[in-house]
């Protein structure tokens, strides 16, 4: 509790030290900003956030902006495309396309090989898309002389505690703005090291607040000023999540559930004999499957969370039940002929029972085939299944006699029990969506020729 106090109040004295009183930048610029801006009100009440705003990007652009402020005050921070580009707008153009060329340095250059696209993608998430622009030719513009010193001056305004401060023109303001970044510089580095204790989403902040100063860990653009990129953001992200995205042995134990027991049709055929023929009739069995419950042992192939970064093999046992429980009844033919002082009545007919048993033994092999999030991904594999049948139907034949001049009837029941029995093998591919959650926890949806729902639970064994 107390080490996560302290890192709240660190990252509140860095917002605090890195991030001047908008209350107050009015106070400090007003003396530069022009008198035709200044009396407009609806201006002057949007200017705090305007020099923040710039500052954020690069303190050094506010010397531009304040002396093209008539031009500038009821723009927003676009670039003009035009050939008539005034000095801030160029200066923004330069200094965007600056930015992006150091993203790129840094970040989009050194995702590797070596991690997956899962991994790269989360990282990136903390930096802000920043778009590539083209660095504009200077022999297009008009730049005006400027003023290094002034550039300086107000760059090192933008961070000062002081609101009556007044340029002195033998002052060396540049000397002055490198101490101001190397402290924030320092700033930075000690949040960073305290950044394992934070929660992903105080990382995020911390990264967010940290590339909005981007200008800080670029030695290409501090390179006059001597000082060393020795925060290497990349690394701090991969140390910390790296773990979260590595593959491991692990086995899952679970069930698959059918929606409202899917029903199912199982057709064979029996046969019977007709005058000493042999014919067959099609009959069909109906079960419906209610669970399957399923172990699965998990072999990592790659290091991290990615396509086909690891393979499933897995058993299941299906358990169903009847779809009915009541006898059905066909008749398959009826004869009557005459004998002598009688007439014999012959009749067939099948009798079906409800199923006696069924069992499926599955072998699954899976792996995935991609992630959305580290979370949330998409599996395909193959299973075979061992299905037995064993079914109690009856044909029943019945011989019925009745006597000429009586009332008398005989009748002659005869059953076969050709119990049906059937083990047959079958190969089913299937595809799964995975949702992880509680870190070990998955809810499953499967499809293979029919749709299941499951819970399962992984432990990870390395």
């Amino acid at each position: 509790m107390k080490k996560a106090l302290n890192i709240l109040l660190l990252s509140l004295c860095l917002v605090s030290f890195l991030y001047p009183q908008s209350s107050d930048l009015t106070k400090k610029f007003k003396k530069y900003i022009p008198q035709s801006v200044a009396s407009k009100y609806i201006f002057m009440n949007s200017l705090d956030s305007k020099i923040i705003e710039i500052g954020k990007l690069d303190p050094r652009l506010l010397y531009s902006y304040l002396k093209n402020l008539d031009e500038n005050w009821n723009k927003k921070l676009e670039i003009d495309s035009t050939n008539n580009i005034n000095m801030f707008a160029y200066n923004l153009n330069v200094t965007l396309q600056s930015r992006s060329e150091w993203m790129k340095r840094n970040f989009t250059a050194g995702i590797t090989s070596g991690h997956s696209k899962l991994l790269n993608r989360k990282i990136n998430s903390f930096y802000p898309d920043y778009e590539e622009l083209q660095k504009p030719e200077v022999k297009n513009y008009q730049l005006p002389d400027i003023d290094s010193n002034q550039v300086y001056y107000y760059a090192q305004l933008f961070y000062s505690d002081s609101v009556n401060q007044t340029m002195n023109p033998e002052t060396n303001y540049k000397n002055i703005y490198t101490q101001v970044l190397k402290s924030k510089m320092s700033a930075f580095e000690q949040s960073f090291k305290n950044a394992s204790g934070l929660s992903e989403d105080s990382l995020k902040t911390l990264y967010a607040g940290s590339m909005q100063y981007w200008y800080l860990f670029d030695n290409k653009y501090l390179a006059d000023f001597n000082l060393t990129n020795s925060v290497n953001h990349r690394e701090i992200l991969l140390d910390r999540l790296m773990p979260r995205y590595k593959e491991y042995h692990g086995f899952s134990v679970g069930i698959m559930a059918y929606p409202l027991g899917t029903l199912r049709t199982h057709k064979f055929t029996y046969y019977y004999t007709l005058q000493n023929v042999l014919k067959p009739i099609d009959w069909e069995e109906k079960y419906r499957c209610l669970f399957t419950i399923e172990g699965k042992y998990l072999f990592p192939v790659k290091k991290e969370f990615a396509t086909f970064s690891h393979i499933e093999l897995g058993f299941g046992y299906t358990l169903s039940s009847n779809a009915r429980k009541d006898r059905n009844y066909k008749e398959l033919f009826s004869y009557t002929g005459a004998a002598t002082g009688k007439y014999v009545t012959k009749k067939c007919s099948y009798v079906s029972d409800s199923l006696i048993h069924f069992s499926s033994f599955v072998v699954q092999l899976s792996t995935p085939i991609f992630y959305f999030t580290k979370d949330i991904f998409l599996v395909a594999g193959g299973e075979v299944a061992y299905i037995s049948w064993h079914s109690g139907s009856k044909i029943k034949y019945s011989t019925e006699i009745e006597y000429v001049g009586s009332n008398n009837k005989e009748v002659n029941d005869t059953y076969t029990t050709p119990d049906y029995t059937e083990k047959k093998y079958l190969f089913l591919p299937f595809a799964e969506a995975h949702l992880r959650f509680y870190n070990n926890f998955e809810l499953i949806v499967k499809y293979n020729t029919t749709i299941q729902t499951g819970l399962r639970y992984v432990f990870g064994l390395s």
